[in-house]
């Protein structure tokens, strides 16, 4: 796997990842007005979920895992296993701020973190103890796609997971574009799980190259 390769994906990442961050920040100001607004809730939700997983598979773990308490949050507030109030909506405005300088700091030097416990830990704080255990996925099951094969033709899988990637960031901006024209249209869940679909797949190709680099 190139440097040039990565390197051109960690840079639509970051390009993606600041758009995506700039289309929601009315959601917060609405957060604040209505701290029940579900579709801006969801809002939010589709953007840590997406940056958790867009930041992983370019290799940006840390940022990465960040996302991801986060989104576990967001995951209770969902299901309606907390009751979303005003500190919540500090929190997540503190992780989103986060998220932002984090983002901004990737585009001077792509080895840039934030150190996050304190946030992460009042993130935790308003979790349930049970959703705290991050799930991951297994290294296997990338494995499996290849592994009857004698040979692995290295730049197609890169090239795969490149288009891969960019599909993903581009159907995600193109649902969140959408939704903020059409807030209280609910019907995105086909798209939303195509997007879904196309991450898992990333995750899976990554793991591959990486296995059959080593």
């Amino acid at each position: 796997m190139t440097d040039d390769f990565d390197l051109t994906i960690r840079r639509e990442f970051i390009s993606e990842a600041s758009e995506m961050l700039e289309a929601v920040e009315s959601a917060f100001i609405e957060l604040e007005q209505n701290p029940g607004n579900k579709p801006v809730i969801d809002k939010i939700f589709r953007l840590a979920h997406t940056i958790k997983g867009s930041a992983m598979s370019c290799g940006f773990n840390a940022l990465g895992d960040f996302a991801h308490h986060m989104e576990t949050l967001l995951v209770n507030i969902r299901e309606a296993k907390i009751t979303m109030k005003p500190e919540i909506v500090d929190v997540l405005l503190k992780s989103t701020d986060c998220l932002n300088a984090w983002v901004a700091g990737l585009k001077e030097n792509m080895a840039y973190v934030i150190t996050t416990q304190d946030i992460v830990q009042m993130l935790q704080a308003f979790s349930s103890e049970e959703n705290n255990i991050a799930k991951k996925d297994t290294f296997a099951s990338g494995l499996h796609l290849f592994e009857d094969e004698p040979s692995i033709d290295l730049t197609a899988i890169k090239n795969a997971t490149k288009d891969l990637i960019l599909s993903g960031m581009n159907s995600y901006r193109d649902v969140l574009q959408l939704s903020l024209l059409h807030e209280k249209d609910h019907n995105f869940k086909q798209a939303l799980d195509k997007i879904e679909e196309i991450m898992d797949k990333i995750s899976k190709l990554r793991d591959a190259v990486r296995a059959s680099s080593n």
